[in-house]
């Protein structure tokens, strides 16, 4: 039920008088907490809530948005945002939370976060940006720059591939025509999981043929079939295209690399990258628009093989939509140039101690 508080019960600690005296007037958070209001959120929010049914609503949007701001400004996850609103004094105080308040499990700050949905995030974000630069927290230059991000998947061999394609497309069979699915080898077929790390190299070559030849079965035999399961087999069809080739009539692995592959069906944005020669990764790149002082403007998200240069038209339109833009000049990080490697250093020559020489010690004869 959406009913936010207009302020929060005193108790025996008079929280105000405490904050008062112990947040610092030249804090950030202070300064931000002076000059930007957030109090506009609750009512952009409003319709996300019922307005009846339910529990009133403790954790406010200004709330939510007001611990966004903490945690995008000083880089913390939710657990770490949620250990800083419970014991961190002046991020408490911003909140709005009462000294003794115990604030939120972190797990509200994604429930918000899906409850607002991408789009409504943007709109509210860009409105206190515009605030927070009008009171000129942001200044100076702005720098694009990707960082890249590992994504969670294991990264599966070409015969693996292929059969999490077989597997995917079986699965949609199955729900929509259950005498084919038997037709095409039903159970036996979708849950092949034999380990190809155990075959050996003839082994291996056999089995990729085996799975090649089932996947282009499937193919063949589901082209009348509508819905879902179209898209499946063209996921399939562009996993064999991507992966195999015939030689003089011999199944096998694709020796050019294609520039688009898809590296996994767990995860199908994913893509392999490079931030270097050396430096390879699987996963995404995460783009960011951010002032000389260190706000994040603008960020978004592009599979691994992305150019660094190339998110930079998108980032801005978005940014400066739905205000003017103050940018007088925007630059990209240049990647490191290359330097041939320094010569080895010589081997390194012991030196001689000014005492060396003949330094052995006779034991005196007698009874020590």
């Amino acid at each position: 039920m959406y009913s936010p508080k207009n302020g929060r019960q005193t108790t025996f600690v008079y929280s105000p008088d405490v904050y008062k005296d112990l947040v610092p007037k030249d804090h950030f958070l202070y300064k931000v907490n002076e000059l930007v209001d957030f109090s506009f959120v609750n009512e952009e929010c409003r319709d996300l809530y019922s307005e009846k049914i339910g529990r009133p609503v403790t954790n406010t949007p200004e709330i939510m948005f007001r611990s966004a701001f903490v945690q995008n400004h000083y880089d913390y996850s939710d657990r770490e945002m949620e250990e800083h609103a419970r014991f961190h004094l002046t991020v408490k105080w911003f909140l709005g939370f009462n000294i003794e308040d115990s604030s939120y499990d972190h797990s509200a700050l994604g429930d918000f976060r899906n409850r607002l949905g991408e789009q409504k995030w943007k709109d509210i974000f860009f409105k206190i940006l515009k605030q927070v630069e009008d009171a000129g927290f942001v200044t100076g230059d702005e720098y694009v720059d990707a960082t890249h991000v590992i994504a969670n998947i294991a990264i599966p061999n070409t015969i693996d591939l292929v059969r999490q394609g077989i597997k995917k497309t079986m699965n949609e069979i199955k729900k929509v025509d259950s005498t084919l699915y038997e037709e095409l080898g039903g159970d036996k077929t979708a849950n092949d999981e034999k380990k190809v790390y155990k075959l050996s190299p003839g082994e291996k070559e056999s089995k990729l043929v085996e799975v090649v030849k089932k996947a282009r079965e499937i193919c063949s035999n589901t082209e009348n079939l509508e819905g879902e399961i179209t898209e499946r087999v063209q996921e399939l069809k562009r996993i064999l295209n991507e992966n195999i080739e015939e030689k003089e009539g011999s199944i096998q692995k694709k020796e050019g690399k294609t520039k688009d592959r898809i590296v996994s069906l767990v995860d199908t944005d994913a893509r392999h990258g490079a931030k270097s020669d050396k430096k390879k990764f699987t996963g995404f790149k995460v783009n960011s628009i951010m002032s000389k002082d260190g706000f994040i403007k603008n960020i978004n998200a592009t599979p691994g093989n992305t150019y660094d240069g190339d998110p930079l038209i998108p980032l801005l339109p978005s940014e400066t939509a739905s205000r003017p833009s103050k940018v007088s000049k925007c630059a990209r990080q240049h990647p490191f140039p290359k330097f041939p490697h320094p010569p080895a250093p010589p081997p390194h020559k012991r030196e001689e101690p000014p005492w060396s020489g003949d330094l052995s010690c006779t034991r005196p004869s007698g009874p020590l």
